[in-house]
């Protein structure tokens, strides 16, 4: 063998290594295509079509292909807070990102990536970034990239086996193919000889014959026979020279060609197992080239947004910081005016009893002086009260002051604040939200186009809804419709010909027609012909029809059945009553109504939702402006 080993673990040598086989065994088919044709063997490109995946191997073959650690948690994160609006939603979760260690291995990574996919994605036109199909990119990300990874490392281990076995079954080949051309050439020259000398001696023998051709026939005879004699000798002794030669090269030309043959077989069996690798990477490939499309317009959207927030870190700390102090901030400022409130209230109280008890007192009393002390007090509450709602006043302008200088400072317009934890919505989500004047218009069309996306969404849900409740209507009526065309078509048979009312003891006669006993023994008694036909009766003769009695007991069962569960459902049992008192026409025109009743009630509501859906649709559907969007 050539003497290369398959490859222990997967990676830029391995695979220098795998390509550098490859492009041999390719250089070899190149050099036998006379071979290839003279064993009728079809051009295989398998090793070509290995060298065309060579940037896809090279970059599953990377060690930055591998992700790091954090990747999956900090791509939800950053899902989270950039991909669905222009805004910095949750930026605590952001701030966290940035400030934790995983921040620059995960930068490193997106841009290392972004410039690898661009390589291998679809560069034939600009991929739209659509953020569910983003997402669905993100989650994919690791399965895709592992499975293409496995198929490179099977592709790669494939080429580094088969390779160095096509080679040596290609030299065996090359070396058959020589040893049969030599035997070609040497008996080809052999024959050549041989005809040759024997063509010599002929022509030896023409010139004695036609130098005495005017002596006498007899001894022109013999001179003709002795020449024919020694041309019998010169190709007995060819043929016995080379009769042996012949044998021996014979076989060596056989065995060669079985040896030719067997490699090719076995060439044929590399082939297929590099090529059942190549499809699978193949397949692995496409796959991973539509999520690395998604992939490129994402991260060439978050890269610089990561990159601008990582310089910005100091501002948007601050931003969260305040964001998150503001609300205590107001909390102790309204609590404060509450106290301020109550310290100037108690004030009020305590002039209006000193007002109402220095007509009646002493200046100088005890109780006035008490008085006068409290309302003391009461002031200095009052300024203590002023002055702390002052400062607490003072501290949050100057919080929403450095908060609106951090806010211009950062690159991005943060998302509406978060409190305890939950997640506010975006503002595009909500369809009647106003439009801020200060957007562009490629922002405002942004924003209409998600309001739509959303809206369609929503009337989807509610028109599925409503075409189901359609479909199951119309399975309905055709349903109803098969019951009436079978009560049709069975009902008749089930009547009497003579007394036209569904029989109970049917029984055939001798014209062939099943009567209701009674009505027909009676006819007999007064007639002896049929009464359908009016022939005269060859016997009278009657027998019990067995059959269509249990088909009119059964569909009797049946009707009996269906009265009792309406019934039930009317609120009437049918229990106790008898349907044999009822009529056949009273029973079926009491369940048609029924039926078409309650076929009416669901039908009418179904229309109901269907109008009420298309009447929201025109209320709230949202118009987009072309004079607003410029």
């Amino acid at each position: 063998g050539v003497g290369v080993e398959a490859p222990r673990g997967f990676g830029p040598e391995s695979l220098v290594q795998a390509l550098d086989i490859a492009r041999q065994c390719a250089e070899v088919r190149k050099q036998k295509e006379v071979l290839l044709s003279e064993f009728s063997v079809s051009e295989d490109r398998t090793w070509e079509e290995a060298l065309k995946l060579q940037h896809l191997l090279a970059l599953a073959a990377k060690p930055d292909f591998m992700p790091p650690a954090c990747f999956q948690q900090a791509m939800e994160t950053c899902v989270a807070c950039l991909l669905h609006t222009p805004q910095l939603m949750q930026p605590a979760q952001m701030l966290e990102l940035l400030d934790s260690p995983d921040a620059g291995p995960l930068l490193q990574y997106l841009s290392w990536l972004e410039e690898a996919l661009k390589e291998v994605a679809n560069s034939s036109g600009r991929t739209v970034l659509v953020p569910q199909r983003a997402r669905g990119a993100l989650k994919s990300w690791p399965a895709e990239r592992s499975l293409l990874h496995q198929s490179a490392a099977a592709l790669c281990e494939a080429i580094m086996v088969q390779g160095p076995q096509h080679l040596r079954h290609a030299q065996a080949w090359n070396e058959a193919l020589q040893k049969r051309q030599a035997i070609q050439k040497d008996q080809t020259e052999a024959c050549q000889r041989a005809a040759q000398e024997l063509h010599k001696t002929a022509s030896f023998c023409l010139e004695q014959v036609d130098e005495h051709c005017g002596m006498e026939w007899p001894k022109l005879g013999r001179l003709t026979q002795e020449s024919l004699q020694r041309v019998q000798q010169v190709a007995g002794d060819l043929l016995k020279k080379q009769k042996d030669c012949w044998s021996h090269s014979l076989e060596d030309y056989e065995a060669l060609n079985t040896k030719a043959s067997n490699s090719r077989a076995a060439l044929q069996e590399v082939r297929r197992q590099v090529r059942r690798h190549e499809q699978a990477f193949i397949q692995a490939a496409q796959r991973f080239t539509e999520v690395a499309n998604q992939l490129v317009a994402w991260t060439s959207v978050l890269v610089p947004k990561l990159r601008l927030l990582e310089a910005q870190r100091s501002s948007l700390r601050c931003a969260v910081e305040l964001r998150q102090k503001l609300p205590n901030l107001e909390r102790e400022h309204l609590h404060a005016e509450d106290e301020l409130d109550t310290a100037q209230t108690e004030l009020r109280k305590q002039k209006r009893r000193l007002q109402a008890s220095s007509s009646r007192r002493r200046p100088a009393s005890p109780a006035a002086t008490a008085g006068y002390v409290l309302e003391q007090q009461c002031e200095l509450r009052v300024a203590h009260a002023q002055k702390r709602v002052d400062d607490l006043h003072e501290q949050l302008r100057d919080a929403e002051r450095r908060l609106h200088e951090a806010e211009q400072s950062l690159p991005m317009e943060l998302g509406p604040h978060e409190e305890d934890g939950g997640c506010a919505r975006s503002s595009t989500l909500d369809l009647m939200a106003p439009v801020d004047p200060h957007l562009t218009n490629e922002e405002r069309l942004a924003l209409k186009l998600a309001t739509l996306q959303q809206f369609h969404e929503e009337m989807v849900s509610l028109a599925s809804e409503s075409q189901a409740e359609h479909d199951k209507m119309l399975r309905k009526v055709e349903q109803r419709k098969v019951q009436a065309a079978v009560k049709q078509a069975v009902e008749p048979d089930f009547m009497c010909p003579i007394l036209h009312e569904r029989m109970k003891v049917p029984v055939l006669a001798a014209d062939g027609f099943t009567y209701e006993r009674q009505a027909i023994e009676k006819w007999l008694s007064m007639h002896n012909t049929s009464p359908m036909t009016g022939a005269v009766l060859a016997h009278r003769y009657l027998t019990e029809n067995f059959a269509l009695r249990h088909l009119i007991e059964a569909y009797e069962t049946q009707l009996a059945e269906q009265r009792t569960c309406e019934g039930r459902r009317g609120g009437v049992s049918m229990k106790t009553c008898d349907v044999a008192d009822l009529s056949d026409a009273d029973v079926q025109s009491d369940e048609d109504e029924d039926e078409e009743c309650e076929f009416d009630e669901e039908w009418d509501e179904v229309r109901r939702r269907r109008r009420a859906l298309a009447l929201r649709v025109e209320e709230d559907m949202p118009i987009l402006s072309h004079q607003d969007d410029g």
